[in-house]
């Protein structure tokens, strides 16, 4: 993984090459497999302390979450720096709607997955305003594109439809807004079958992947939604008190 993002920074400098669908995909998933390891982490970590009763080792493993957690926190930031300094400064010479979009949407993701690991309170907050900054910024323009900077992208496009997902995740998991997550996860998901035919034979199998996800994200989240109205009707007003 530091290999792969070590070729990535060194290769793609300001004024460089802009990213190819290889080179995007490579950039994802290291930084994917890259936080996933410390989040693996911290989860044994946090599941062996629940099973120790001495104070002195719960304390232990306690700085150990601890210094995971600041750990990614670094990490994050410095790939949030790369994006910002280096990544997006040479999409947006280009002009090149989808590395801008891709990479609006990534920085959205990393903040958005760095999120649970700050205790509540103002850092936290901080992180979530520019999670969502991120997402809002990139959607627009994937939706609408922007004047001497992009054009917009097709709703059927796979990198508009992963936006378009990740942005409803925030929104079911962060802001804990299911409604809005799923509104906009169906308008995506709609418009998307509405372009499907126009989309290129090459980039088809990309589209209908994100368009699956966003099915199957709508489902889990619309069920959920149901069960919860279905036990909120049938409470009495006793139950409810």
């Amino acid at each position: 993984l530091d290999a792969c993002l070590g070729y990535m920074e060194a290769t793609c400098l300001v004024n460089g090459p802009d990213l190819t669908l290889h080179q995007r995909g490579i950039v994802a998933k290291a930084y994917r497999g890259k936080f996933d390891c410390l989040e693996l982490s911290a989860q044994r970590l946090l599941t062996a302390a629940s099973n120790v009763k001495n104070d002195f080792e719960r304390r232990c493993v306690a700085q150990y979450v601890f210094n995971i957690c600041q750990e990614y926190h670094a990490m994050v930031e410095e790939a949030v720096f790369m994006i910002e300094k280096v990544l997006l400064p040479t999409a947006h010479r280009t002009h090149d709607g989808v590395n801008i979009v891709f990479l609006y949407k990534l920085k959205g993701d990393l903040l958005r997955k760095v999120f649970f690991y700050y205790s509540p309170g103002e850092p936290r907050n901080k992180v979530e305003r520019r999670s969502k900054k991120a997402y809002i910024y990139g959607v627009r323009l994937a939706q609408a594109g922007e004047n001497r900077l992009c054009e917009k992208l097709s709703p059927a496009h796979a990198v508009r439809l992963s936006i378009s997902l990740n942005y409803a995740v925030f929104l079911y998991d962060v802001r804990k807004e299911p409604k809005r997550a799923i509104g906009h996860a169906k308008k995506a998901f709609d418009d998307g079958i509405a372009f499907l035919g126009t989309v290129h034979e090459d980039d088809y199998a990309n589209s209908m992947k994100m368009l699956v996800q966003l099915r199957d994200a709508l489902d889990r989240w619309c069920e959920r939604l149901l069960d919860f109205s279905t036990v909120m009707t049938t409470l009495g007003p006793q139950d409810e008190q």
